[in-house]
């Protein structure tokens, strides 16, 4: 994943240890890349595909209400990411699982 955005938004932070001001980008716009081989796969795809790719273009905005809940709380990193992935699933979303299909096909004998 890339993402770049122009740097010209300011945050204050302010807390019992520190207080300080912040410049960061209130939106980044990006591209993600993925891919997989298919080398562990048990067996051919039916499609006869040896592999996938795909991109997908993003924009990420600055949830400023986040921000300060998190750094007045003194949330670290890995906390403030836990409370938002709760934050998400209260809202209905779901952790995307990866479903597979076997297909059993009879030798025969000619």
């Amino acid at each position: 994943m890339v993402a770049i955005g122009k740097i010209d938004h300011q945050i204050n932070v302010k807390s019992p240890t520190v207080s300080l001001s912040i410049r960061v980008a209130d939106s980044l716009t990006g591209t993600a890349v993925s891919a997989d081989d298919e080398s562990t796969a048990s067996s051919p795809a039916s499609d006869g595909s040896i592999g996938s790719a795909g991109v997908s273009q993003l924009r990420m905005v600055l949830d400023e209400d986040q921000t300060h809940n998190a750094n007045r709380k003194g949330l670290s990193l890995a906390q403030t990411v836990t409370e938002l992935a709760l934050e998400l699933n209260r809202q209905g979303y779901t952790k995307e699982t990866a479903t597979t299909t076997t297909t059993t096909t009879a030798a025969t004998t000619p």
